[in-house]
């Protein structure tokens, strides 16, 4: 009798508590939805439910917070765990600028898994649709409604993100395209818009006139040239790092490896969307009648992620191809130019002597460019010249022209042009740059030598800039094949080789005349020593204002100057960056110019 008093005073207990009551009611909605939602026809009555079951995860998620039920921290213990396993599966990444010694080679276990993953996925969809289309309510009224309406529930969630990502992210890189490619530093706001509204357009247009089953096509197609794209030649090595959150490893892997596993993960979830909002239409099928909101959400997110896709695709495979065309560290020769009128044989010898030098020749009337080196063509002998301050167009005659030492003038007088134009054109793209307000970062990395680097870029990176920024491409225009030039960009890249220079990182505040005496510096080192010698920090000293300070980044190497700000970098990472600061009267060792022989080379750079 009294172990029947106290079950029965436990019972009460528990039927008083909030935890019962709550547990009862969350047992009670769900059973209810499962028992109306198997006499619905059309996932316009699911929508009803899935609010109510959207409703019924927020009203308990209040409670929680309010009572801290248990049970509820039962069901999302298990997620709650598998959030920091799921992180441990990432891995951190970064550029290998150095690539010595070299790394072992690997690729990260996640971004396969990932692949193959949702490849299997697409296939079993696939499969599913070609083979046995059955219409999915038949499996929500005879096995488990409430699981068929959250899945539907989700598969709407992703094809409304879907659809905000492809206006989003179409309409930005428009966006981009008129920032990084106007002349000026206003752009043409109304050509822009006009050119929005035009591709919208088109895509409602496409969307009406053409069947379903294109967008799927499209897209599929989409995923096949960006996993080929990145192996196209020529290409130029670039190597990325990467460490394994588990282990602490850090391993190698090339990227047109990392863009095509990356590019894989991004496309085929929409292959996947479309494939289950479309149903049998996305396979030329006919469509499930009961699943109208879904099959008007899989046409709109269909289309707009087919468009969205392939023009991304195409405008990435051409802005690669631009870079790799304007790679720097391809040969760029010395360009001849004649600057008087001569004869057909005189064109033939002119050609024959640049052919053995590897030169190119161009002849007037053609219009000059600013790389080439201007020669006057005279009748033997040869004018004097002075070696020290030659008049330039240099007067010359064909047989002079094949002298060593003259030869030697005029790539010196090459390389002082290149510099020159290197020097003014790097004036205006800081000048542009310093004209706007940034609210973060310190400084902006300066890297016109290298083919995957298209422009100047912050340390950190800051959207809008006053709708004068990029949206996506995280660079601060004008681009550097445009404004700078490939011979000019070469011969940086030649110096930076040399000196073991991989980066430059300019803090604000030291502008462009800073900038101007560290390359003369540079320019200075490589001339006295034939490019031999790697410039070290006490090459860089005494340059009035400045400190300038070699850094030796190498997988996670602290920052030593604690007076001087560490810019935003990658936390992995091998590079060797010269950073130019603002003198902070820290001691430092007095660079002596007058130590040096300053009768080899003359610097010349503008």
């Amino acid at each position: 009798m009294q172990i029947h008093l106290q079950l029965s005073r436990r019972l009460g207990q528990l039927a008083r508590s909030a935890e019962a009551w709550s547990l009862a009611g969350a047992i009670a909605m769900v059973l209810a939805t499962e028992a109306f939602g198997r006499t619905l026809d059309s996932d316009i009555g699911d929508a009803v439910v899935i609010m109510t079951l959207v409703m019924l995860v927020v009203t308990f998620g209040f409670l929680y917070q309010l009572k801290q039920l248990r049970w509820i921290g039962w069901l999302w213990h298990p997620l709650r765990e598998a959030l920091p396993r799921l992180k441990s599966l990432t891995f951190e990444a970064g550029v290998d600028l150095r690539e010595s010694p070299p790394i072992p080679s690997r690729v990260p276990p996640i971004l396969v898994q990932a692949n193959v993953t949702l490849f299997a996925a697409i296939l079993f969809t696939a499969a599913w649709l070609v083979w046995n289309p059955v219409d999915p309510r038949f499996f929500a009224r005879n096995i488990f409604y409430v699981g068929y309406a959250s899945g539907l529930g989700l598969l709407w969630l992703a094809s409304l993100a879907s659809i905000a990502l492809m206006v989003f992210m179409p309409a930005a890189h428009i966006h981009d395209l008129f920032v990084t490619n106007s002349p000026v530093p206003r752009r043409n706001v109304r050509v822009e818009l006009l050119c929005m509204t035009g591709y919208f357009a088109l895509v409602v247009a496409m969307g009406i006139a053409l069947p379903e089953w294109v967008p799927t096509a499209v897209i599929a197609v989409t995923l096949v040239v960006g996993l080929l794209a990145p192996w196209i030649p020529p290409r130029r090595r670039l190597t990325l790092l990467w460490r394994d959150r588990r282990t602490s490893e850090v391993f190698s892997m090339q990227w047109p490896i990392h863009l095509s596993l990356v590019d894989g993960i991004v496309v085929m979830p929409f292959l996947c969307i479309a494939l289950l909002g479309l149903g049998p239409l996305s396979l030329g099928g006919e469509a499930f009648q009961t699943l109208p909101i879904t099959r008007g959400l899989g046409h709109v997110s269909a289309w707009l992620a087919a468009a969205g896709l392939s023009f991304m695709t195409t405008l990435y495979f051409i802005q690669g191809w631009s870079l790799r065309r304007h790679d720097p560290a391809m040969p760029a020769p010395t360009s001849i130019y004649v600057t008087n009128e001569v004869d057909q044989a005189t064109r033939e010898q002119i050609g024959a002597i640049a052919r053995q030098a590897k030169w190119r020749v161009r002849f007037a009337p053609e219009a000059a460019r600013p790389f080439d080196v201007g020669i006057e063509v005279v009748p033997p002998p040869t004018p004097r010249i002075d070696f020290g301050r030659p008049r330039w167009p240099l007067p010359i005659s064909c047989e002079a022209l094949e002298l060593p030492e003259l030869q030697h003038l005029l790539r010196r007088r090459d390389e002082i042009q290149r510099r020159r134009v290197l020097m003014r054109r790097l004036r205006t793209i800081l000048g542009r740059a310093a004209r706007r307000k940034y609210r973060s970062g310190t400084g902006y990395w300066v890297a016109p030598h290298y083919w995957f680097v298209s422009a100047l870029t912050r340390d950190r990176y800051e959207e809008g800039l006053h709708g004068e920024g990029t949206m996506v491409m995280d660079i601060l225009p004008p681009l550097y094949h445009r404004a700078i030039g490939r011979p000019a960009r070469h011969h940086l890249a030649r110096v930076c080789h040399a000196l073991e220079v991989d980066l430059i990182f300019l803090e604000d505040g030291v502008g462009f005349r800073g900038l101007r005496r560290v390359l003369r510096a540079m320019f200075e080192h490589y001339d006295v020593h034939g490019g031999r010698q790697r410039i070290e920090e006490m090459h860089l000293a005494g340059l009035r204002g400045l400190k300038v300070i070699v850094h030796e980044f190498e997988l996670d190497q602290p920052w030593e100057k604690k007076s001087y700000p560490e810019p935003d970098f990658e936390d992995l990472g091998r590079a060797r960056i010269v950073h130019v600061f603002r003198d902070r009267g820290e001691s430092s060792e007095i660079y002596d110019p007058t130590s040096v022989d300053r009768s080899v080379f003359p610097v010349a750079v503008g």
